[in-house]
């Protein structure tokens, strides 16, 4: 009798065998090593945070004097800046100056306790976290290069937003007249920010001459 069909048989066994499962328990993380990963995650955070330009000049202002900062707030407006928390403590802090008070960072908190002419007004508790945040940077700047950078980014965004208004109507077979009205004004306010950039660099210069 020929042995091929056990051989078969043998061979779909070897086949249909399966790898023994692991059943070892898998051991806990080390928790040193999370420690040490959330603190570089933390680090790298807080960097990001420290060196952007509108966090930068939201600390500057919170160091700075009130008449000085009545001077940087000439050629600064709540328009230049994008994220909606500088925003907050930047009408906070314009208001203060307006009324003669020194921009600390306990007037701020003080002052945002009431109603600020800006809407959505976050909780009292996100603005004091945000102030600590800002005011403990180990990034320290003078004001008016911080305005600067933030005149200039607000610059850089202007190109970008006009650019899509004008393609926008440009592809819906606007009037010529009211394409080259916005061309017009674009034009105006790039020219303005150009000055306020250029103000703002000349007494930072000033300042470290």
């Amino acid at each position: 009798m020929s042995s091929q069909p056990h051989s078969r048989r043998r061979a779909d066994n070897t086949t249909a065998a399966q790898p023994t499962r692991d059943l070892r328990p898998v051991p806990d993380p080390d928790p040193v090593e999370q420690v040490y990963a959330a603190i570089h995650e933390h680090q790298a955070a807080q960097m990001l945070a420290e060196v952007d330009p509108e966090n930068t000049f939201i600390e500057a202002l919170l160091n700075t004097s009130t008449a000085e900062a009545a001077d940087v707030l000439q050629i600064v407006t709540v328009d230049d800046l994008a994220a909606h928390m500088p925003r907050v403590i930047l009408t906070a802090i314009t208001e203060l100056v307006h009324r003669g008070r020194q921009p600390t960072p306990a007037e701020v908190a003080g002052h945002a306790r009431g109603p600020l002419n800006i809407a959505p007004q976050p909780s009292h508790r996100s603005i004091v976290l945000y102030l600590a945040k800002v005011y403990t940077s180990r990034v320290k700047s003078d004001p008016w290069a911080a305005a600067a950078r933030v005149i200039e980014d607000s610059y850089r965004r202007s190109f970008a937003e006009f650019g899509a208004r004008i393609e926008q109507m440009a592809d819906h077979f606007a009037p010529i007249e009211d394409l080259e009205q916005l061309t017009g004004t674009a034009v105006r306010q790039w020219r303005n920010m150009r000055e306020r950039v250029r103000q703002a660099n000349a007494r930072s210069g000033a300042r470290t001459a």
